[in-house]
Formats: structure tokens, sequence, C-alpha cells
């Protein structure tokens, strides 16, 4: 299951996007529940699986904040 791998330097810039704009994200999805806490938590939660499982489809890695933005929003919803 080769085509399963994830790269790692994906996985690396994954977390230190987790690192350096966590609160960032957090803040967003805050928005986005009308600051419900715990919608926030659980989308949060949701956002960075989803991030995870569809980290090897990224084609370009200087795009992963936008992405990683997209998929909270969508969650959101």
């Amino acid at each position: 299951m080769k085509n399963a791998m994830i790269e790692p330097h994906k996985l690396q810039m994954l977390e230190n996007l987790c690192v350096i704009n966590g609160r960032e994200l957090e803040r967003f999805i805050f928005a986005l529940t009308r600051n419900d806490p715990f919608a926030t938590e659980e989308i949060y939660q949701n956002t960075m699986l989803s991030a995870l499982k569809g980290l090897r489809f990224l084609r370009d890695s200087k795009k992963m904040k936008f992405w990683v933005f997209s998929i909270a929003k969508a969650e959101a919803r």
C-alpha cells in the first residue's frame, strides 16, 4: 500500500502549522460556530483528522494553511 504513505515533510509541515497557527484556526472556527466552544473543539478535531487523512493529496505544500482553513470552513457547515 505504497500510495497511502504520507510524505514526512508534509507531516512535519502540518505539525508546524498546528503549533504556529493553531490558535488562529481555533479563533476562526470559534467565529464560524458563533462562539460555541463545544462545536469549536469538535470542528477543530475533525479538521485536523481530515487534514491528516487528506495530506497525501495536497499537491502544493505552500498552500497548506489555506487548505486547512478551507477544511475547517467546510466542517463548520
